[in-house]
């Protein structure tokens, strides 16, 4: 069975009010940041997949996220979604969405000024269809990287260049109405890429950054922090 691309670009599309867990992660992703640190910021990200039996998708999402250094090793940070109505353009279905994400970085070891983690972050979205027809649809998105970094001091700046191969795995997973409990899975064929990632801090405390995401196509993701 094929899943036609608008539907599956609808079940993909997240744009929503976020809300922050001190704990988990989405896919907000970076190096490791000074102990006791916190970060909160605002992130949007871009999609480009390819999914089995020949779908295709095309999604973006904005973002709230927090990152927090327990130790000089190891950083956690959250993302939410709260999802506002997103007709299906057909008016067969009328989604609400919520995510939820978890993920940890942990800086490993160093070698001649370069730095080197490891990353896992795991992101689920559940849309709910509020209509008669009923077809929910589960969302998940996971990656899992080696990253390595290296620091540039410029005046009171600090630029934080990285690059990670990754594992990165989305699935759709759609379910019919009751009485019916079968559900049709599409993910991507292709699990592995590479994340190139370019951070700068300014002034201490304001931190824009960009990353791209290769994985099938190359998938910008951009945002503004601010670290207290």
């Amino acid at each position: 069975m094929t899943l036609p691309r608008s539907s599956l670009a609808i079940a993909l599309s997240v744009i929503g009010l976020v809300i922050v867990s001190a704990k988990s992660h989405g896919q907000v992703m970076g190096p490791p940041i000074d102990s006791g640190k916190l970060e909160l910021g605002y992130a949007f990200k871009f999609y480009h997949r390819n999914g089995s039996e020949n779908t295709h998708g095309d999604w973006a999402n904005p973002v709230v996220y927090g990152r927090y250094a327990i130790n000089r090793r190891l950083t956690v940070s959250g993302e939410g979604i709260i999802g506002l109505e997103y007709p299906d353009e057909s008016a067969l279905s009328d989604y609400r969405g919520i995510g939820v994400g978890a993920g940890l970085t942990a800086h490993v070891f160093e070698f001649e000024g370069n730095q080197v983690a490891l990353s896992g972050h795991y992101f689920e979205i559940l849309w709910i269809d509020r209509l008669q027809r009923g077809r929910h649809m589960d969302l998940r998105s996971v990656i899992a990287s080696i990253q390595v970094q290296r620091e540039f001091g410029w005046h009171e700046h600090e630029i934080v260049l990285w690059l990670a191969p990754s594992y990165i795995y989305d699935t759709a997973l759609l379910y019919y109405p009751y009485p019916s409990i079968s559900a049709a899975k599409y993910d991507t064929p292709n699990r592995f890429g590479l994340i190139i990632g370019s951070e700068v801090l300014l002034f201490r405390h304001l931190h824009p950054f960009l990353h791209l995401v290769y994985a099938d196509y190359v998938q910008p993701r951009c945002g503004v922090g601010y670290r207290f």
